[in-house]
Formats: structure tokens, sequence, C-alpha cells
């Protein structure tokens, strides 16, 4: 028997998808808008750790911490305060990649995110 591209299974373990655990209905309707604006996150998380950038990278950990409580996305809030306590610890810059990139890999795990919609650069100082 032959296989097939595609036939084999994936080396890849399965990820989790994270989904929002929102309590508050009257919040629903943005949910959908912040998703969206999750990959310009991403991207922004990117440039800032390339520019070594600790100080906007806190900013944004933080940013990033409250608005993932707010809509009930208990992991990002949880991988971004690790990356705000690394970062307020004054942790080696490899410290601080290695959970920004873990807080990246969190976001993009959670339903909804689409990376087609990051843009190609977010100009500096931008934030959602």
């Amino acid at each position: 028997m032959q296989f097939q591209p595609g036939d084999a299974p994936s080396q890849k373990p399965a990820v989790a998808v994270i989904q929002s655990d929102l309590e508050h209905p009257d919040l629903i309707p943005f949910l959908e808008t912040y998703l969206r604006g999750l990959p310009a996150q991403v991207a922004q998380l990117k440039e800032l750790l390339a520019d070594e950038d600790l100080k906007s990278l806190s900013v944004l950990a933080h940013n990033l911490k409250g608005s993932g409580g707010l809509y009930g996305l208990m992991p990002i809030t949880d991988a971004a305060s690790g990356v705000e306590r690394l970062i307020h610890a004054q942790a080696s810059l490899d410290e601080v990649t290695t959970k920004v990139r873990s807080l990246i890999a969190v976001i993009r795990r959670v339903e909804g995110y689409c990376e087609a919609e990051t843009p190609a650069r977010v100009s500096a100082g931008a934030t959602k």
C-alpha cells in the first residue's frame, strides 16, 4: 500500500483551541472586533521584540493582559502577565523572547484568530 501526500498522520500534536469564556452578554458584539485586531497585536509584539523595545512591549503585554480578561480569554491574560512580570523583573532578553513567543502561540490558538488579517507592518507607536 502506498501513501499519498496528506495520508500520513500529522507529526504535530493537536493543539487545543482557546474559546472565549465571556460572561458579559453586552460585550459579545465587541468580541469579533477584538479578535480581528489580534493579528495586529501579534505583529506589534514581534516588531517591539525585534526592536528590543521592552518598555513598549511591557505596555502592550499589560494591555493584552487586561483585554484578555475582559473578553474571557484567560490564557492570553496569563501569558501576557508572564511577559509583563519578566520585563519588570529585568529578566534577560532571551527569557523575555521565550515568553513573548509563548504569548504569541497562545493568541494564535484563540478561536476566531485569522493570521490573514495581519498587516504587513504595524506603524511604530500604533496601538489598538
